[in-house]
């Protein structure tokens, strides 16, 4: 939560904010995310404007997670724009009754000067996270076959037969066809 009473409420108000808070829960994906209780350094302007408070800045933290590709553990550091626009409680509701349909449903609303962070944390930093995150942009990932990591043996390979081949490739290895018919 950010206190937004020292701001006046006279357009054009803006104050500076920085901060380090600590990570709230589920704040990236399945695959690479910020961890609950880290730090994430916020760094905000906030201006009063005619329809409430307009919170922008940036956010900065350590996203960990695995490489899509061999699961090798990563870290990177995430800077991340924000902009969310907090409506006074009195427009929100001015604008409910005329039937505003600019208005979002899921408008952000001020509750007693206090602007609620974190879903706009939420919705800049999961989507500015890597869907497919790599260890490195040329990750050769893991052998489909036995599981191996490429990048420790890039020569590693499997002699497959083909399917359709193998009952020639047992004639061949049969000990008990002659070397006339091999021949022949």
């Amino acid at each position: 939560m950010l206190d937004t009473h020292e701001l006046s409420r006279r357009a054009g108000s803006m104050r500076t904010h920085s901060a380090t808070v600590q990570a709230p829960s589920d704040l990236g994906t399945a695959v690479i995310g910020i961890p609950e209780g880290s730090d994430l350094e916020l760094d905000l302007r906030l201006e009063s404007v005619m329809e409430g408070v307009l919170v922008s800045g940036t956010v900065r933290g350590i996203a960990k997670g695995e490489c899509s590709r061999c699961l090798d553990d990563i870290s990177r550091e995430l800077t991340v724009d924000v902009t969310e626009l907090f409506a006074y409680p009195e427009r929100a509701a001015a604008s409910a009754e005329a039937g505003d349909t600019d208005v979002e449903d899921e408008e952000s609303v001020l509750e007693d000067d206090m602007a609620d962070l974190e879903p706009s944390l939420r919705d800049s930093v999961v989507t500015a996270l890597p869907f497919q995150p790599l260890c490195r942009e040329d990750c050769p990932g893991l052998c489909s076959e036995c599981g191996a990591r490429l990048a420790d043996d890039p020569g590693h390979h499997h002699d497959v037969v083909d399917p359709r081949w193998s009952a020639l490739q047992s004639m061949l290895e049969s000990t008990s066809v002659s070397d006339e018919t091999k021949e022949s």
